[in-house]
């Protein structure tokens, strides 16, 4: 935001399966930023595999906001090779 105070991360993800190894060693850089910035919220578009459910799961015990939404009216944007 202009204040500096906010960011937005966006991560587009082929499938369940590359999203749930990108989340592999999450905790791990998740307490590195923890140092500059503390989560808000997160929203999760599409359906994540069950790995990728149960992470949010725990990052959501900790207070972090949490929203998925697993219907779309328009589509995801699809990446070329």
């Amino acid at each position: 935001n202009e204040s500096t105070s906010e960011v937005t991360f966006v991560h587009i993800f082929p499938d369940a399966d590359a999203m749930d190894q990108h989340m592999l060693g999450v905790d791990e850089r998740v307490n590195k930023s923890a140092e500059f910035m503390q989560p808000m919220s997160m929203e999760i578009f599409g359906s994540p595999g069950e790995k990728t459910i149960q992470m949010f799961n725990q990052i959501e015990a900790k207070g972090v906001s949490l929203t998925y939404w697993p219907l779309y009216l328009g589509g995801f944007i699809r990446l070329g090779a």
